[in-house]
Parts: structure tokens; sequence; C-alpha cells
């Protein structure tokens, strides 16, 4: 009678482990590929919302602008007290959006290319003693309204920009139809071809 080890007849081939397995690391090279698509879409997505809220920002601020301006007129009209003006200044000064005070952000942040200088009005308007110093200020706010326009035109731009969609989605292109035009030919089929996908 032979006696044999409980484990006989089981045999484990070792391989080389180098370690790496190749099928981890394609996921994880794939994992990575697809956080940095998810990192770049949120990043895109902040940009544009970051754009969004200035353009509202800036849409307030010339509103504010406007109004202030003609309230500055009708009292130049009625060659009211120059002092009386700075409650109304101070008030459009305190405009906020989302809880942010409008006069207060730096909106060139967002592009090179915007001018705008909030700050202007805040200097004419500490120094208000005479009708004179009213024209000064009315003439900044009508600066700071056009600089505020063209910012926010500078924003949609860049905003139609990274939110504009290929072209070639937008309309079908007949030659990529040209294979499956013969692939829907009912010349090729015979009463024998139809029996055999039908059964």
């Amino acid at each position: 009678m032979k006696i044999t080890p409980h484990n006989a007849g089981t045999y484990q081939v070792s391989t080389q482990n180098t370690g790496k397995n190749p099928k981890k690391e394609l996921t994880t090279e794939k994992k990575s590929f697809q956080d940095s698509l998810v990192l770049s879409a949120e990043k895109d997505a902040a940009n544009i919302k970051e754009a969004n809220q200035a353009i509202g920002a800036l849409q307030l601020m010339n509103r504010a602008l406007k109004d202030l301006d003609g309230q500055l007129q009708n009292m130049i009209n009625a060659h009211a007290n120059p002092q009386d003006t700075q409650k109304q200044i101070q008030k459009t000064l305190n405009t906020t959006f989302n809880g942010k005070r409008i006069f207060d952000q730096d909106f060139s942040k967002l592009s090179s290319n915007i001018k705008l200088d909030s700050t202007g009005i805040k200097k004419y308007a500490q120094n208000i003693s005479s009708t004179q110093d009213l024209y000064k200020l009315s003439s900044e706010i009508k600066k700071e309204r056009n600089q505020a326009s063209d910012a926010i035109t500078i924003l949609q731009n860049q905003l139609n920009s990274k939110l504009k969609t290929d072209a070639s989605y937008d309309k079908l292109d007949p030659t990529k139809l040209g294979n499956l035009a013969n692939a829907h030919n009912t010349n090729s089929l015979s009463l024998n071809r139809v029996s055999e996908l039908l059964a």
C-alpha cells in the first residue's frame, strides 16, 4: 500500500511575478484619464458659472449707475445741494449681487481685455462739494457704464466660444451614409436568405 500526501496530484506552477498587474495598470490609466476629464469639465463649469455671475453683477452695476446718473441730472437741473447726493451715492455703492458688493469686485481678473475700474466712482463720490463735482461724477458714471457694457460683451463672447458646438453636429453629412445605403440594398436579398434569417 502506498501512502501519498494529501495534496498529491496538485501542482502549482510558479510564474515570475513582476509585481505589476496589467489589468490593474490599464484600469488605473483609464481611471486617471477619466479623472482628468472630470476635473477639466468641473473647471470649465466653474469658469462658466463665474462668468455668468460676473455678467449678472455687471448688468446690475450698469442699471444702478444709470439710475444714479438720472438722479444726478435731476439734482443738477433742480440746483439741489450737492451734499444731498451722498446718501444716494452710498446706496448705489452698496449694491450687492449674490451677497457681494458689485463696486468692490475686480472684474478684470476674468479677462485682460476688461478695463473696468469701479473705484473711480468712489473717488469722485467722496469729494462732492459743488455742482461742478456733480458734473464730474456724472461723466465718470457714463465712462464706467460704457466699460461695464464692454465687459459684459467680452464675457459673453468668452462664454460663446467655450460653449460653441462643432458645426458637424448641426447637420448630417450625406457622404458618411454611402455604406449605409449598400447595407439596405434589397436586390441582394433572395428568398433563400430571407428564410434563413427568419428561421
